[in-house]
C-alpha cells in the first residue's frame, strides 16, 4: 500500500506550464503536490497578451488570477498546494544510502526553502527562468531603488519621470511600450544595430514621440546619488565615446536564464546554455523526471506552448505510473 506521504507527482512551479500539468493531474485523481511561490510565475511580468486562445485581450496579472481560480477548484487544502520555492531535488535515499523506491520506479525528494521535504513517485519541473543581470557598477547598488526587472511591476512607481530600458528582443520592446504611456521619456538602448523583437512591436515603437533608440550602445555604469538611480552611462560599441543619459528608472530587459540550481545534483542532461534537455513527451534522461516550459531546451519561450507541454508531461507522468505501478 502506498504510503500517505508519498506522492504520485510533484510539480515544481506555478506558472501557465506547471498550472496545466496540475489540472490534468488533479482530474486523474493521482496524489498531486503543486509546489511553487507566485501564482503565474514569467506571466506576472508579462504585459498586454493578445495571443492566448479565447482571450483576444489580456495581461499577465489577469491571466495568472484566472489560472489560479481554476487551479484551486481541484485543490482545496494544503495537501495539494505548498506556495513556496524550491531549493533542491534528489533521488530519495533511506539512511543507510539505499535509494527508496516504489514498485519498479525510484522516488524523488523535494526540499522547500523552509527545510521541509517531500517525497514523490514523478517530478514535472516547471520553474522557469530568471532575469540575466548587466553586471555594471551601479547596478547592485541601486536595485529596487532604480533598478528594475520587471517593467510591468515596477513600471507605474515612474510616472511622469524619465526612465531607461536595457535590450533590443521581444521584452525589451513590450516594456518600452507599456512605459511610454506612463513616463515622460523612455531611452532605449540596444547594444546591437536593429532590434530582433517582433516587427509590429518595432513598428509601434517607431511612431511614438517620446521615446529615444540608442543603437550599437553598451551600458557601462548606473549612476546615482547613493540613494536613487539618477542614470545612466552607454558606451558607443563604434567609437567608444560614452554618453550619460538621466533616468530614474532603469529597466533591464537582456534575456533570462533557466532556473536550474535545484536539479543540479540529480544529474539531469543540460544544454551548454544550462537548458533541461527533453524529448517530445517532455521526459528527461532520468526515468520519472519531466521538464516543460521556459526552463527546457524547447525553441519557443511561450505561454502557450508551456501550457502544452504541461499537459504533455502529466500524461506521460500518468503512464509512468501505470508502468511502474
Amino acid at each position: 500500500m502506498q504510503q500517505p506521504d508519498v506522492y504520485d507527482v510533484i510539480i515544481v512551479g506555478l506558472g501557465p506550464g506547471a498550472i496545466t500539468a496540475a489540472i490534468y493531474s488533479y482530474r486523474k485523481r493521482v496524489k498531486t503536490l503543486l509546489i511553487g511561490k507566485d501564482f503565474g510565475g514569467a506571466m506576472l511580468i508579462s504585459g498586454e497578451i493578445e495571443n492566448w486562445p479565447g482571450e483576444i485581450h489580456t495581461d499577465g496579472i489577469k491571466l495568472s488570477e484566472k489560472f489560479e481560480q481554476h487551479v484551486r477548484k481541484y485543490c482545496t487544502d494544503i495537501s495539494c498546494l505548498d506556495q513556496s520555492l524550491v531549493t533542491k531535488i534528489e533521488r530519495a535515499t533511506a539512511s543507510g544510502g539505499a535509494p527508496l523506491t516504489s514498485g519498479e520506479g525510484n522516488l524523488f525528494r523535494v526540499h522547500n526553502e523552509h527545510e521541509k521535504s517531500y517525497l514523490s513517485k514523478t517530478v514535472i519541473y516547471a520553474t522557469g527562468r530568471t532575469p540575466k543581470k548587466l553586471g555594471v557598477p551601479g547596478e547592485e547598488q541601486y536595485r529596487n531603488r532604480g533598478v528594475s526587472y520587471c517593467a510591468v511591476c515596477d513600471g507605474p512607481l515612474f510616472g511622469g519621470k524619465e526612465v531607461a530600458v536595457i535590450g533590443g528582443g521581444n521584452s525589451a520592446l513590450e516594456a518600452v511600450l507599456m512605459l511610454t504611456k506612463i513616463a515622460s521619456h523612455v531611452t532605449v538602448v540596444n547594444r546591437n544595430p536593429h532590434f530582433k523583437g517582433e516587427e509590429i512591436y518595432i513598428q509601434q515603437l517607431s511612431k511614438l514621440p517620446n521615446v529615444t533608440v540608442v543603437a550599437n550602445g553598451v551600458t557601462t555604469e548606473i549612476r546615482g546619488d547613493g540613494t536613487f538611480a539618477s542614470g545612466i552611462v552607454v558606451e558607443d560599441k563604434q567609437t567608444q565615446k560614452k554618453q550619460e543619459f538621466p533616468a530614474k528608472g532603469i529597466f533591464v530587459e537582456i534575456g533570462s536564464l533557466p532556473i536550474t540550481d535545484p536539479v543540479k545534483d540529480l544529474g539531469v542532461t543540460l544544454t551548454a546554455y544550462k537548458d533541461i534537455i527533453v524529448n517530445r513527451n517532455c521526459e528527461t534522461n532520468i526515468p520519472g523526471f519531466y521538464a516543460i516550459g521556459d526552463v527546457t531546451d524547447v525553441r519557443d519561450k511561450q505561454i502557450v506552448v508551456a501550457a502544452g507541454m504541461g499537459c504533455t508531461a502529466a500524461l506521460s507522468a500518468g503512464d509512468y505510473l501505470v508502468r511502474t505501478s
